[in-house]
């Protein structure tokens, strides 16, 4: 009996067979786990030393990824905090709420949206707000609505940095067209993750898997845009060197 979505899956298992579907599973756990964690960490020294806002934001949305989803995988409670089930069971209305507020700060930076539409940075700003502010109250709304909350809010954040991304690449900024296909993969994957929760599609799959293959996908092009602007600055920067020393 739950507020939440449920999911029965019943398998008849061989103890051999079941032995290594769940090695499988706990590879794949790990795998993306660790990923995570490893760009979080090493976006969270390069922020340090740069001191760089971009690279603050983009750690904070990652790693708030990586524990939502050794969250939602069960390995959080089993080794971060087994005895405390009542936050397992807030903490994910927690965790979504700041990784948009992240999200949304780290589109504004990339998106250089301070120079490019200030009106799209209003709204980054004001939606970061709003999503921060959430993380706060939805501990203490009733599940079942918390729920639809995050599914419209998610919903409406997905699709509004998808356009942003659009918009921005159409008018050829820098960087908008790694950025939009992260979005676009992230978009799609929440698409198709809510038709199988809906039960509008039936596949032989898990049904968060979609949404874990399109934040992988993002988390990683998201790491190459930073990575393609770090370079350009550095470049920048040794070409006004050298202007500088023959002047």
């Amino acid at each position: 009996d739950t507020y939440g979505s449920r999911q029965i899956p019943l398998t008849l298992w061989s103890p051999n067979h079941l032995t290594q579907a769940i090695e499988t599973k706990n590879l794949g756990y790990g795998l993306q786990i660790g990923l995570l964690v490893a760009i979080g960490l090493f976006s969270l020294f390069i922020a340090l030393a740069t001191r760089s806002y971009s690279y603050s934001y983009y750690t904070g949305y990652v790693l708030g990824l990586a524990l939502l989803i050794t969250t939602i995988h069960g390995v959080a409670f089993r080794y971060l905090w087994p005895n405390m089930p009542m936050l397992q069971q807030v903490i994910s209305p927690i965790l979504i709420p700041i990784i948009m507020g992240f999200s949304l700060m780290f589109t504004e930076k990339v998106l250089l949206l301070k120079y490019n539409n200030i009106a799209m940075l209003r709204l980054c700003r004001t939606l970061a707000a709003a999503s921060f502010g959430l993380s706060f109250v939805l501990p203490f709304v009733n599940y079942n609505i918390t729920i639809y909350i995050l599914f419209i809010t998610v919903t409406m954040v997905c699709v509004m940095l998808a356009v942003f991304s659009l918009t921005q690449m159409w008018a050829g900024r820098p960087y908008a067209r790694l950025y939009g296909l992260g979005r676009i993969a992230l978009l799609l994957s929440c698409i198709l993750t809510c038709m199988l929760y809906l039960g509008m599609l039936n596949l032989n799959m898990e049904i968060q898997t979609p949404l874990m293959l399109g934040l992988t996908i993002e988390v990683i092009t998201m790491a190459a845009v930073l990575a393609i602007r770090y370079n350009d600055e550095r470049k920048s920067k040794i070409k006004i060197q050298q202007q500088a020393l023959e002047q």
